[in-house]
């Protein structure tokens, strides 16, 4: 079953809470990256403030995984 993207109303597809909760995700991953690029721009080892920023991406993706197929032909099911 193929789902037609044009035309369907997202907000009336997925609650309030789901919505709210992947919008939280992605401004929270978004704000952790501008930290996170201007570390991997810098030259010589990490610090330990440096690993504790990278640290909170992989918590931050933890969350998200469940909400995104992990397969990109999942979409289309």
């Amino acid at each position: 079953m193929k789902i037609r993207w044009k035309g369907l109303d997202f907000q009336s597809m997925v609650s309030f809470e789901s919505r709210q909760n992947m919008n939280d995700i992605y401004f929270r991953y978004s704000d952790w990256w501008i930290r996170v690029a201007n570390i991997l721009d810098k030259s010589g080892p990490l610090t330990t403030e440096d690993k504790q920023q990278i640290f909170e991406l992989s918590l931050i993706v933890s969350k998200a995984d469940g909400f995104y197929p992990h397969d990109i032909n999942d979409w289309e099911k």
